[in-house]
């Protein structure tokens, strides 16, 4: 018995070592060597025959980062999600089209080794985004690829870049950092008294969405004639510096509690970049750099700001905010955020030429194992790309932003209801109280609700005198 399992022992070694040495000595395919096309191409939808190359793109697999921006409105985010109209599911189509990804992998991500730079939310745009796929794509042809990507992309959506990249590369892990700015309207700073002054005599809570759209637009015009005054621009800078440093932000996100790790973020930077008017419409740009955000981090953080800003509140408010166990936070819409830029510093100092150097490599297609190892730079805000992509934000984001805002007027029923809410929401009046504003702050509420009081007041009247004599009567 014993002398039978040993010879089945020896007979399972040497099966084992005969498949390490066949293994070992199978040729070595080197780059010089000629691959089989039908092994390559991506495959028609039977999944038989090889879909023809029309733009001579296709090539070995391989990992690359696209470098692309978007404008949100209209998407429910970046991230794909079935029966949803999403940013990635726009670009995955696009790039199907053009031939590069391999018909057993279409629609499947994880087959292509996909990741991203960060996540937007619904309506949030992006200048500088960044994800990581492997393509049957052809060293050397990545700008025609982008031209013939661009052509398939809705107007919406702009690809800037493709870069090879190492095989481990994940455009998530390797972000050391992200910028992001946000557009706020100038007239968002108005105080409550301001906007209450403005207020339609025919506001009326029981109006239908189309009936209040008129109304806000009206309400909007009016407020757009405003000027912002410097003080309330310095005010904003001050309230926004706060953010700066490791901080404790589980006031600004959800789900995350006061004793989580992941409540801490490190903020670089948070300034007043600069204003530009667009359609009429003044827009105020602020920039926050820092390694990551949690969900609505910005967005929290940018509402205070300017909740604080327009009511001439003290900014240690802010700090009572970060500080507090709980502190409810006024979120500003989503569709005045962009992501700026991803930065890749560690990994271009490591894996890149340097960024001067990196312009020669466009279009370079490697005639060694040497040159095979290459690799350019991934940059947003400096190289032969970052006009490409000023333009798309100054051509395409921020009037689309302006647009949006007319039509819809998103941030101005955000002020609406921010005159006619208590802020800040829950805290006792013991400690607002030491803030030197809030009694001026106090009086400017009871004036705002008094004034909402008396245009519906007013509102009511003339509705009655407008009915016909019978309906009095009755």
């Amino acid at each position: 018995m014993n002398i039978f399992i040993q010879s089945r022992n020896y007979s399972c070694l040497a099966s084992h070592v005969h498949l390490w040495a066949s293994v070992r000595t199978r040729p070595v395919v080197t780059m010089t060597e000629t691959h089989k096309l039908d092994q390559i191409l991506p495959k028609s939808e039977d999944g038989n025959k090889a879909v023809p190359d029309p733009y001579g793109l296709v090539g070995p697999k391989k990992k690359f980062a696209l470098l692309f921006g978007y404008n949100g409105i209209g998407y429910k985010g970046l991230q794909i999600n079935p029966g949803a109209k999403t940013i990635e599911s726009e670009l995955e189509n696009a790039i199907c089209k053009t031939g590069v990804i391999l018909g057993s992998n279409q629609h499947d991500l994880q087959k292509i080794s996909w990741s991203r730079a960060a996540r937007t939310d619904k309506g949030v745009h992006a200048l500088g985004q960044c994800v990581a796929l492997k393509l049957c794509l052809k060293l050397g042809r990545e700008e025609a690829f982008i031209q013939e990507l661009n052509k398939v992309l809705p107007d919406s959506i702009k690809a800037f870049d493709c870069i090879r990249v190492a095989n481990k590369f994940n455009a998530k892990f390797q972000c050391f950092g992200r910028i992001y700015e946000y557009w706020i309207p100038a007239y968002l700073l108005s105080s409550n008294e301001t906007v209450c002054m403005y207020e339609p005599i025919n506001a009326n809570e029981e109006n239908q969405k189309a009936e209040n759209i008129i109304k806000l637009q009206a309400l909007q015009k009016r407020l757009s004639d405003l000027k912002v005054e410097e003080a309330k621009l310095k005010l904003l800078e001050t309230c926004l510096k706060k953010y700066e440093g490791t901080k404790d932000f589980h006031n600004f996100t959800v789900k995350v509690a006061p004793n989580d790790p992941a409540r801490k973020r490190f903020i670089l930077s948070f300034k007043v970049d600069k204003s530009i008017v667009v359609d009429g419409m003044e827009m105020i740009k602020v920039a926050v750099e820092g390694q990551s955000f949690m969900l609505h981090q910005i967005r929290n953080m940018v509402g205070l700001a300017v909740e604080v800003t327009r009511n001439n509140l003290d900014p240690a408010i802010i700090d009572e905010a970060i500080n507090a166990e709980y502190f409810p936070t006024p979120m500003a819409p989503g569709e005045g955020l962009a992501l700026r830029a991803c930065q890749y510093g560690a990994y271009n100092k490591k894996y890149c030429v340097p960024i001067q150097e990196s312009k020669k490599y466009i279009g370079f297609e490697p005639k060694s194992e040497k040159e095979n190892l290459i690799r350019r730079p991934i940059q947003f805000l400096e190289g032969h790309i970052a006009d490409r992509i000023e333009k798309f934000g100054l051509n395409m984001i921020l009037p689309a932003v302006v647009h949006n805002e007319k039509e819809n007027c998103v941030f101005t029923k955000w002020l609406w209801d921010r005159a006619h809410e208590t802020f800040p929401k829950n805290i006792s009046r013991k400690r607002l109280g030491a803030h030197s504003n809030y009694e001026k702050y106090k009086d400017e509420k009871a004036t705002a609700k008094r004034l909402h009081k008396e245009a519906k007041i007013t509102n009511r009247n003339v509705e009655i005198n407008e009915k016909p004599e019978k309906e009095k009567s009755n």
